[in-house]
């Protein structure tokens, strides 16, 4: 199996506030045509949507839910504002959700890779991982973003990817 050289995280690491940790500054692979004709790359990127069965998540329990991903802001689940953002940045590729699937009946659109959930936090980005380069056999840089950020924005996911390639 290939590795991957870099993995940009986007997320919340324990119950500490927003952070953005970048591991390796990734050199790009695929070309998506911007609409200002400028060149700009796009990454695949594995949601992290994973839920522990063995320690629920307290906020989950606090708000009677089961897994924190689903659970709803403004109407819709938290990871689907997050898959929402992700698809409207212009740096974002092929999508990968680990820990959600169809079952759970939230449309995620078109292409979207539905990987199951391996209850750790590495596991899942592990599977993530490997289900991306699966489909793309390839893959040198990706993105992982964690499920829980229902406030993330397009134009950050941009300025983030943008500035990693600096």
């Amino acid at each position: 199996q290939a590795r991957v050289r870099s993995l940009i995280f986007i997320g919340r690491i324990a119950t500490q506030s927003a952070i953005i940790l970048m591991l390796h500054p990734p050199a790009g692979f695929h070309a998506l045509l911007h609409r200002t004709g400028t060149i700009m790359q796009t990454y695949p990127v594995a949601v992290l949507a994973g839920f522990s069965t063995e320690h629920p998540d307290p906020l989950a329990v606090a708000m009677g839910g089961q897994r924190k991903a689903l659970l709803e802001i403004n109407g819709r689940p938290m990871v689907q504002w997050v898959v929402s953002a992700l698809r409207r940045s212009s740096r974002v590729g092929r999508i990968a959700i680990v820990g959600v699937g169809p079952e759970d009946g939230i449309d995620f659109g078109p292409d979207v890779i539905y990987v199951p959930n391996k209850s750790r936090q590495f596991d899942n980005a592990l599977a993530g991982v490997h289900a991306l380069q699966e489909v793309e056999p390839g893959l040198d840089h990706m993105l992982v973003c964690s499920g829980d950020i229902p406030m993330l924005r397009p134009e950050s996911v941009d300025w983030f990817v943008d500035a990693a390639e600096a």
